[in-house]
């Protein structure tokens, strides 16, 4: 049995918590992620999570370690924070393109497996000790083309507001389009500083490339992220 030791909660919100944690064993540090208020909708969502994280493997998306009781599970830990705080610590720490082309290499994996994230926004894109990307939390992802929990109340929000406006017009119907939107959301969050999500002024964003990607995604005319990433790698 592994000795883990707690050390401090690093989030808390809607009903989960994040707390660090250090394996004594491995002298690695881990993210416990569980449950702190028991709700029917929450525990589905936790379930929902748990089984679609840890059949994934990728270099730039957290690892999932082991589920640890009913209501938690442990993961790799991130110590470089989120996208949304590295803008918060300095509004001019622009994305690098090979950050860029690791989220969308992270993203393009999850659709080739057959889901689609449906949360993706700058606070669940978080950055390991080298500054590389790695995506996280898997609790509204589903299944392409199947309806997100058809048994959920029709006032629940899957996602994110503002991040998330194709799944509004097609009946919570999982789709790579509201992924790819989320993209150019991010995107445009990221290299423009901008908090204005509902009407994007693409003009703030400097860089031609990244300015054609995200204007493209919030206009629908991608179709999977491989497209975004052929665009990102044939630009100087």
């Amino acid at each position: 049995m592994k000795k883990l030791k707690p050390l401090q909660i690093l989030k808390s919100y809607g009903a989960t918590q994040l707390s660090l944690i250090k394996d004594l064993d491995q002298g690695h540090y881990l993210v416990e992620k569980k449950i702190i208020v028991s709700i029917e909708v929450q525990k589905k969502l936790f379930a929902n999570e748990i089984h679609i994280h840890q059949q994934l493997d990728h270099r730039y998306i957290i690892k999932f370690i082991r589920q640890v009781g009913e209501d938690a599970f442990l993961m790799e830990y991130a110590p470089n924070g989120s996208i949304e705080d590295l803008l918060k610590r300095n509004p001019r720490e622009f994305l690098s393109r090979r950050q860029v082309q690791q989220l969308l290499m992270s993203i393009d994996y999850l659709h080739n497996l057959g889901y689609v994230h449906n949360d993706i926004k700058t606070s669940n894109i978080l950055l390991d000790n080298e500054k590389r990307i790695k995506l996280s939390d898997f609790a509204f992802a589903g299944k392409i083309g199947e309806t997100f929990f058809e048994d959920f109340p029709d006032y629940f929000m899957v996602g994110t507001d503002k991040y998330r406006p194709i799944m509004k017009k097609k009946s919570k119907i999982n789709c790579v389009q509201n992924d790819l939107y989320s993209i150019g959301i991010v995107l445009f969050r990221a290299f423009s500083n901008d908090g204005n999500l509902e009407s994007p002024d693409v003009a703030l964003i400097e860089d031609e490339t990244i300015r054609y990607i995200v204007q493209n995604c919030l206009n629908e005319k991608f179709k999977s992220a491989s497209e975004i990433l052929d665009v990102l790698n044939s630009s100087k």
